[in-house]
C-alpha cells in the first residue's frame, strides 16, 4: 500500500472466531469518515485491549482497504514471500537442469 493515509485505530471490542480474537477497530479517515472494521489477524490470547491505539495504513481510494502499520509485520509478510519464491526458484531451477522431475510421467 505505496500510497496509503496514515493514521490511528482505536480497539472497539473483539469477535471470537475458532478460538481467536479478532480486534474490531475503529477509524478516522481525513475526509472524517468513520470506519468499524474487523483486523483479519486474530490471536488467543488477545494481542490487543480494548482502547488501545493501533496504528494503521488505509487506501486513499477505498478506506475499508487497510493494514496494520507496523514494520515487523510487513518485515515478516515480505521474508515469508520472499523465501516461498526463492524455494520456488530452487524448485523450477532444479527440474529445468534435470535434477528432479517435478511433473512425472
Amino acid at each position: 500500500m505505496s500510497k496509503g493515509k496514515r493514521t490511528m485505530a482505536r480497539v472497539n471490542d473483539f469477535v471470537l472466531q475458532k478460538n481467536m480474537y479478532y480486534p474490531i477497530i475503529n477509524y478516522t479517515t481525513e475526509n472524517d469518515e468513520v470506519f468499524i472494521e474487523k483486523l483479519n489477524i486474530g490471536s488467543n490470547p488477545p494481542k490487543y485491549k480494548k482502547g488501545d491505539q493501533i496504528p494503521i495504513i488505509y487506501s486513499a481510494q477505498n478506506p475499508q482497504d487497510f493494514m496494520i502499520d507496523d514494520p515487523v509485520y510487513t518485515e515478516v509478510v515480505y521474508k515469508i514471500l520472499m523465501a516461498v519464491g526463492l524455494i520456488a526458484v530452487v524448485i523450477c531451477g532444479m527440474h529445468w537442469l534435470g535434477y528432479i522431475n517435478i511433473f512425472p510421467d
